[in-house]
């Protein structure tokens, strides 16, 4: 199975690295391949960025010149996973060309996967309906997550998203309804 990771900027070390890092363990035990593409905000030009606190990571950072082309490559995947929708940071233009990306692919299953706890970056999100929308599933830390609900409610499958042991224990605190 080919795996296509699409995330909005560049990664900082935290929730989203650590995912990454044990999604690769997993592919790289079954024979699975796996490449990520990183939107960068304000980028002039395609290259590879390689995050050394995350086992030496590999991020393909593309920007708003590249759309169309990424785009095209992601048709060639099985399973695209978007890791967060569009963010307030850039332009309003960097989220719509992020997010129309997006909504072009038509080949691959499309996951949203979400599993953030916190209602400050829930606030910060851009383009969520369009992305629920054009999402094959949803994935949220908890059935009541705002995402969740509204995904739910558009008719797209929900899987609960495991966060980390020592958080998903106690998942009942983090209920954003």
């Amino acid at each position: 199975m080919k795996i296509a990771i699409l995330k909005y900027g560049r990664e900082k070390m935290g929730g989203h690295s650590a995912l990454m890092s044990e999604l690769r363990h997993y592919c790289d035990e079954n024979q699975h391949s796996m490449h990520c593409y990183s939107y960068t905000i304000g980028g002039t030009k395609r290259k590879n960025y390689k995050f050394e606190l995350a086992e030496n990571f590999v991020f393909d950072e593309f920007c708003a010149e590249d759309a169309n082309q990424i785009a095209n490559e992601l048709e060639s995947f099985d399973l695209l996973i978007m890791l967060e929708p569009a963010t307030k940071a850039g332009t309003k233009e960097d989220g719509r060309i992020y997010t129309s990306i997006y909504e072009r692919v038509q080949n691959p299953l499309k996951w949203m996967l979400s599993y953030n706890i916190k209602l400050g970056f829930i606030k910060r999100v851009r383009n969520v309906l369009d992305t629920i929308a054009a999402s094959d599933v949803i994935s949220t830390h908890s059935e009541n997550a705002d995402w969740a609900i509204i995904g739910k409610r558009a008719g797209k499958p929900w899987i609960k998203t495991p966060l980390f042991k020592r958080i998903d224990e106690f998942t009942e605190y983090f209920n954003n309804e």
